[in-house]
């Protein structure tokens, strides 16, 4: 770690902001956002480095606690079962580590518990036809929302403009409070095998993704802005329902 030794944590002045007003922020935004710091314009360019050891710092902690749960079964060579869930919960706390800027704004961040389920499973039918499909339920992308604060915004509580800008990026969303809608997928398959060419084996397989046709968001713009026009857009999404029918000949 390089710490910079012509500033310490005194040298930054701290300020707050007010978080825009949004039904879509926890608790509709509003809420006073302090724990922010600017550093003070006469230190500004003033570099005199060397490298240490991060423990010097203080001490980051990471803990994670959950609970894992597997099946896999046959049921007279007919059916096959195997999957299970993880859920856990974990937290990050760097509130000791302090380098030069003092602010400690979310730095104890705790995630509520997770939960995926994942299924997959098979039947193998007369007509030597099998039946296979799977199945998974996982959170949603973790959301943020970058705030550009302005100047104007700043000034009545910093009492100046911002040393280095003209806009502070905040994040409004405490870390690991907010995600979006979970990810419900089934897939499907239908297989058939002809073992009466001879020497050749014919397999043709019926296959249908996203049976339910869900629209999930798998990811989208963490970026609130000046005005959240464009927060929350999705970037990618779960693809539509698909069929499709392939078939492998071997000889």
């Amino acid at each position: 770690v390089i710490e910079n030794l012509a500033v310490s944590p005194s040298d930054y002045d701290p300020f707050c902001i007010t978080a825009p007003s949004d039904a879509r922020l926890p608790g509709g935004g509003g809420q006073e956002i302090c724990d922010l710091f600017d550093l003070n314009p006469a230190k500004v360019g003033q570099v005199d480095s060397f490298r240490t050891a991060e423990s010097t710092f203080g001490k980051q902690r990471q803990t994670w606690q959950g609970v894992d749960l597997t099946v896999n079964g046959r049921i007279l060579d007919m059916v096959m079962l195997q999957g299970g869930l993880s859920t856990g919960s974990g937290s990050t706390d760097t509130c000791d580590v302090t380098v030069d800027n003092p602010g400690n704004l979310y730095c104890h961040t705790e995630e509520p518990y997770l939960t995926q389920v994942k299924f997959l499973g098979s039947v193998s039918l007369p007509w030597q036809i099998a039946i296979s499909g799977s199945f998974q339920s996982i959170p949603g992308p973790a959301i943020s929302a970058t705030y550009f604060a302005l100047n104007s915004q700043i000034i009545p509580s910093l009492g100046r403009p911002l040393s280095t800008r003209s806009l502070a990026a905040v994040n409004i969303v405490e870390p690991r409070t907010l995600y979006g809608e979970r990810l419900n997928q089934v897939d499907f398959r239908v297989t058939w095998v002809s073992d009466d060419l001879g020497r050749s084996r014919l397999r043709v397989n019926f296959d249908l993704f996203n049976l339910a046709n869900e629209n999930t968001v798998l990811s989208q713009s963490n970026t609130y802005g000046t005005t959240g026009a464009g927060w929350q857009r999705p970037t990618s999404i779960l693809t539509g329902r698909l069929f499709k029918i392939g078939a492998q000949l071997d000889f």
